[in-house]
């Protein structure tokens, strides 16, 4: 017996208290620790937050040795074993970010028995140095978390897990524990046969949450519905995931044009960036954060109040997985899908990279099932169930917790919206798509019918189309959601990718030749969304009720003080329904202190001072003495506080117009800013392409320039929008817009004015940098900085920023040119992405072949991915 003689459920108990401050398991959570502690091949199935962690924690701490934890996710590893450490649980964690010589110092601690847990990732236990690495070290339990990425009938495969086989006969005595919280009934048998398990016991618990309320919305006038719904979370915590890195930046810069605290997470910002948004926002400071749907996020958040899919993910699993993360302090919560069929297609694109036929078909199996949980009119929590072989819902047809079963239809409460004869505006826009040559994108044919007179327009000659200028009284959101609706209808088709475009479907011609009736919907009255969360709620009513209000943001105040000092999750020091229990039962010592639900020694040791000097105070000013004999104090003195770091000042980038050059163009000019402003210890933080709306431009600027000391725009003076960019800039200050007169002189003098008028268009009150006979001068008003988007102007417009903006660290760049066009290297880009999340690495095709380059702020890190190109790319020509 590896683990000794399994533990009473007062020995568990007893443990629980000591290191997690209270003794609440579930039945199946004491069912499978004990298999555990039996030595037993166990398998356990648990939605998010029903305490999957719990079943190989407290059998590490029972145990002799050490518990070897596999998780895929970094972050996830990190902030356990921060939370583990906060209780005083020795843990440490190996992956592929860690300090060299780490795993040298880990590994002696694990022989010399200092440690109960190690996490690892599947891709550093595959390798043979780890193998060594486990030389002398007393593995008592080995536990699997996400187990389903073993199985690749899973929705997350991970060809790196299969090597937990071999793990397993380097390690023939110890158990092995694989916890997931989504798996079918084919995927948990792969597991266990994948991972060689002997005779494995299997503890599944049901997949209902009751306190998290499914709702599915039209994907129209998505971004407004969100900002309702962030509003309505009233300081609490929301997450969206979007498909792409730029929806991840749009739906941000959103939220916060609205003055929502918000920030976007994916693969494609810096390390360190990530790591401080994650921070932010399990402290709270950041209130929403907008990430990718591929990268995931592996943050560890009880309280999270919505979780919002502003893009469709590509199974019912991670569907699951991903709407798991809310409620998870068994508070309600909601779980919003916005949703429409023609994101179908672009997933289909990404299952085109298969290569295996039966992945392929399992994962369009899978697709097709998560587009007819986004299309059902009927329950959405039996769906979820059913599709889990979960039978908790079998007997019931109405849960009370979905859309479908509340009456709200697709979250349109009735009245919002209402049916018209859209039979002549639909015409016009599918006339629109026809005529600019059904290969642009929506953003585009918009313009186009609004009578924009920006530069690409009149490139092309659609200004002289008879459809220019036919939808210009029409507002572009409108024109927008109602191309959104007959893309939906089928008359429309949209293109995959990062830059869809859209066409006629044979339907959609069917319809223009014939001149069909349409009917559309539109907004009766401003949106408003369903109520965030209807679910039960299972966590104490009356202790939440009766919490003092102006002790427990005090409470949370301190709480934030803290986890900043310690560098901790805030959730870490205490949870929510901790800090509720405080400020409501008042306890001021520490025996009443440890009676607290998840107070336990080792917090107590840690942070029951200072909370119960708030406490104290509270009550001190507020009630009378407490007959208990609890004594009185006199209020804290006010905590010491560490000085601040030097502020770096930030930058943000408006890149005006969805349809630039393929978006290449924006992207190298973005290179170089971010290298220019980093040395000059300016962080580029945000970067975004909007519409070239005047309204959203001022919106945007607006919003940036308050939380910025910079905010760069492209376009403006020269550039392919000047028009409407100084127009929305000009409405964000409430400023006219006139012409220029040093602009003016400047273009008479090289006999332009005839021709370029227009460029001479600036904001009221703005001031003209640079120039001369070369270049167009730079406009800036206030802290807005409007760059010329003309090649010839570029090198000049970075030397007039970099002459006024003060030094910093360097900002290191290489770049490599192979002939051959840029698709043959997207999979190896990604590959790379993903392994060097450090570096940006972009790609340019041109005339001579695909330029490649890598920009960073360390050169060791720009080297070693642009060696590793090299390396993988066996033709090649350096510049």
């Amino acid at each position: 017996m590896i683990l000794g003689a399994p533990a009473t459920p007062l020995d568990l108990r007893s443990l629980l208290q000591r290191h997690f401050g209270h003794e609440d398991f579930r039945p199946l959570q004491g069912d499978a620790i004990r298999s555990i502690l039996a030595g037993r091949d166990t398998v356990v199935l648990m939605p998010t937050g029903g305490g999957k962690s719990l079943c190989y924690q407290l059998p590490a701490l029972a145990a002799e040795g050490v518990t070897l934890v596999v998780s895929p996710l970094i972050a996830l590893m990190k902030d356990q074993v921060d939370a583990l450490r906060e209780k005083g649980i020795p843990a440490r964690c190996l992956h592929s970010g860690s300090p060299e010589g780490e795993a040298h110092i880990i590994g002696e601690e694990a022989r010399r028995g200092e440690l109960k847990l190690l996490y690892a990732a599947p891709e550093r236990v595959a390798t043979g140095r780890f193998s060594t690495f486990l030389g002398g070290v007393r593995i008592s339990l080995v536990a699997v978390d996400e187990a389903h990425c073993i199985s690749q009938w899973g929705h997350e495969f991970r060809p790196d897990y299969r090597s937990l086989g071999a793990l397993r006969r380097r390690l023939p005595e110890a158990p092995f524990a694989a916890v997931t919280a989504t798996a079918t009934e084919r995927v948990r048998q792969d597991i266990a046969a994948q991972l060689e398990m002997r005779n494995p016991a299997f503890f599944t618990a049901s997949f209902d949450r009751p306190n998290l309320t499914y709702s599915v919305r039209p994907k129209r006038n998505s971004l407004p519905q969100l900002q309702q719904l962030a509003r309505e979370l009233r300081g609490e915590s929301g997450l969206i995931y979007c498909l792409s890195r730029r929806d991840a930046e749009s739906v941000a810069a959103r939220l916060g044009a609205g003055g929502i605290r918000s920030a976007a997470y994916h693969a494609g910002l810096e390390h360190a960036r990530r790591r401080e948004t994650q921070d932010r926002f399990v402290n709270k400071e950041v209130q929403v954060v907008a990430a990718t749907i591929a990268f995931g996020m592996g943050i560890d958040v009880p309280d999270l109040r919505l979780v919002a899919h502003y893009s469709m993910p590509k199974s019912v699993e991670g569907y699951y997985q991903e709407t798991g993360r809310a409620g998870r302090d068994g508070e309600p919560a909601a779980c919003v899908l916005f949703f429409t069929r023609a994101e179908k297609q672009v997933q289909e694109t990404f299952l085109r990279e298969i290569e295996d036929p039966e992945e392929y078909r399992e994962a369009h199996r899978r697709l097709g099932r998560m587009v007819a949980y986004g299309e059902l009119r009927t329950c959405r929590r039996r769906f979820l169930l059913d599709y889990f072989s979960d039978p908790s819902a079998s007997d019931r047809d109405n849960c009370g917790g979905c859309d479908n079963c509340l009456g709200w239809r697709a979250g349109a409460p009735a009245g919002d919206v209402e049916e018209f004869d859209a039979t002549e505006i639909s015409q016009k826009i599918l006339s629109a798509v026809v005529r600019t040559g059904q290969r642009w994108g929506l953003a585009h044919v918009t313009a186009v019918l609004r009578g924009s007179r920006a530069q690409r327009i009149l490139e092309r000659g659609h200004d002289e189309l008879s459809v220019h200028g036919i939808l210009r009284d029409e507002p572009a959101d409108r024109i927008r959601d109602l191309a959104d609706q007959l893309v939906e209808r089928g008359l429309l088709e949209r293109s995959g990718g990062d830059y869809p475009t859209i066409r006629l479907s044979p339907e959609g011609w069917n319809s223009l030749r014939n001149r069909s009736s349409v009917t559309l919907t539109r907004p009766k009255t401003p949106a408003a969304p369903p109520p965030a969360a209807r679910g039960a709620r299972t966590g104490d009513d009356a202790t939440s009720s009766q919490a003092n209000p102006e002790l427990l943001d005090a409470l949370k105040r301190l709480r934030l003080e803290e986890a900043r000092r310690e560098g901790v999750p805030a959730y870490v020091v205490f949870a929510n329904r901790s800090l509720e229990a405080m400020a409501a039962q008042l306890p001021q010592t520490e025996e009443s202190l440890l009676r607290i639900h998840g107070v336990g020694p080792a917090k107590l040791a840690a942070w029951g001072k200072p909370f119960l000097e708030v406490i104290r105070q509270y009550a001190a000013e507020r009630q009378p003495a407490p007959a208990t004999g609890e004594p009185s104090v006199p209020a804290p003195a006010s905590r010491a506080q560490r000085p601040d770091a030097p502020r770096r000042r930030t930058a943000a980038f408006l890149v005006i117009g969805s349809e630039i050059l393929s978006g290449k163009i924006a992207d190298t000019n973005t290179h170089r800013l971010a290298g220019v402003l980093r040395g000059k210890g300016v962080d580029l933080r945000r970067v975004l392409t909007i519409p070239d709306d005047p309204a959203t431009i001022a919106a945007e600027t607006a919003a940036l320039s308050k939380s910025h000391d910079f905010v760069f725009t492209s376009g403006g003076v020269g550039g392919t929008h000047d028009d409407l960019t100084m127009d929305g800039i000009a409405r964000a200050f409430g400023t006219r817009v006139i012409h220029h007169p040093h602009f003016l002189a400047a273009l008479r003098a090289r006999d332009l004015e005839t021709t370029h008028r227009g460029l001479a268009r600036v904001p009221e009150g703005a001031e003209l940098r640079g120039g001369g006979e070369s270049a167009w001068p730079i406009v800036v008003m206030r802290n807005v900085w409007i760059l010329p988007g003309l090649p010839s102007a570029f090198e000049h417009k970075m030397g007039v920023i970099e002459a006024c903006l003060p030094s910093g660290p360097a900002f290191f760049t290489e770049s490599v040119l192979v002939p051959g066009p840029e698709e043959a290297l997207i999979p190896l880009l990604d590959r790379l992405v993903a392994e060097h999340p450090n570096v940006q690495i972009g790609s340019y095709p041109g005339p001579e072949g695909t330029r490649v380059t890598f920009d960073g702020d360390t050169e060791p890190a720009v080297h070693r991915a642009a060696t590793a190109f090299r390396e993988a790319t066996p033709v090649r020509i350096e510049r």
